[in-house]
């Protein structure tokens, strides 16, 4: 069944908006009296039914709504953002689609591209959900320095991957509380500093496995993860 984005959808919506309205009847054809499903993506899930197939405004009324919860805990993921377009958007494309809580952008001093195109992102991450049925749209944070993150993190698990050669923990030997905050490095690593930065203020150091993965695999990973044990 097919899955609409709709952030202002209540229990009283009639119509979809053009855009999607347009979507639903010249890409996917849908006919009066067929359903689908609207996300608002605050955790609500509307099943309705075509009264009106308008591509220029969809009439319809809800059959039934569900209500999720966010399942704990809330992965908020900072990413440093890497230097090619279509590997940020790949990794904000598979972490919306598991369900990761947020996203933050994090500038270090290895970042080479420090400019993100959050308008973009957003148009990924709502196409992502649809696709996925996510109920829940992420938050996409504004980018932020790496020392001005790690002061201002209260997530109750702290995670930072890293490539030094060092002990490190192995996510399936932890246990994780609320929320939980993991960072991920550009390419290149965090430098030495930034990573005693995070261990000095209470980041605990964890491995990926053995091979040495892209920052966007990385991620994704750390995505994979937290998606199976929810």
């Amino acid at each position: 069944m097919a899955y609409f984005f709709f952030p202002e959808c209540t229990n009283g919506t009639t119509e979809l908006p053009p855009d999607e309205s347009r979507h639903a009847v010249k890409s996917l054809r849908l006919r009066n009296g067929d359903e689908f499903n609207i996300l608002n993506g605050k955790g609500d899930v509307f099943t309705a039914a075509i009264d009106d197939a308008n591509e220029k405004k969809l009439i319809f009324h809800i059959n039934r709504e569900q209500h999720f919860s966010q399942k704990h805990p809330l992965l908020n993921l900072a990413i440093s953002p890497l230097k090619f377009n279509d590997r940020l958007e790949l990794f904000v494309e598979k972490a919306c689609e598991m369900g990761v809580y947020s996203i933050t952008p994090l500038i270090c001093k290895r970042t080479e591209k420090k400019h993100i195109n959050k308008a973009r992102l957003k148009r990924v991450m709502i196409s992502a959900v649809k696709q996925s049925g996510n109920p829940f749209l992420p938050i996409l944070n504004d980018a932020i320095e790496f020392n001005k993150f790690i002061e201002s993190d209260t997530s109750s698990s702290r995670l930072i991957a890293h490539c030094e050669e060092s002990h490190k923990n192995r996510l399936t030997e932890m246990e994780f509380r609320d929320t939980v905050s993991v960072l991920i490095g550009p390419e290149g690593d965090f430098t030495e500093n930034e990573t005693q930065d995070a261990l000095s203020a209470g980041y605990l150091p964890i491995t990926l496995g053995e091979n040495t993965l892209r920052a966007e695999s990385a991620g994704i990973t750390v995505c994979a993860y937290f998606h199976l044990i929810k």
